[in-house]
């Protein structure tokens, strides 16, 4: 779904408790990364650059699944901790996010 124009948040994945990932780059989804919390046992692939997410890293603690997450570009803010316990955690990009180490 990456360079469709999308508006609107994450919300709507909530309900799909058997999403392995999610493709949403070059989108106007805004909002905040808690939708994705409800997917944790499952959750392997983030990838939402250049979007207008915002908040913390806090909903993906519970994601030990989760394999590679990109969100460079948005409005991102906090530590990295909420991903320690993301054991199989192999890649992760921020660039140009907003964050404090």
């Amino acid at each position: 779904m990456s360079h469709n124009q999308l508006t609107g948040t994450l919300k709507p994945l909530a309900c799909l408790r058997a999403l392995r990932g999610i493709d949403c780059t070059n989108n106007s989804i805004g909002g905040t990364l808690e939708p994705l919390q409800s997917l944790a046992p499952v959750l392997r692939e983030v990838f939402l650059t250049n979007n207008k997410l915002a908040g913390s890293l806090e909903p993906l603690r519970g994601c030990t699944a989760l394999q590679d997450v990109v969100l460079d570009s948005n409005e991102l803010t906090g530590g990295l901790q909420p991903l320690q316990g993301c054991t199989a955690l192999q890649a992760l990009y921020l660039r140009r996010a907003r964050r404090s180490l």
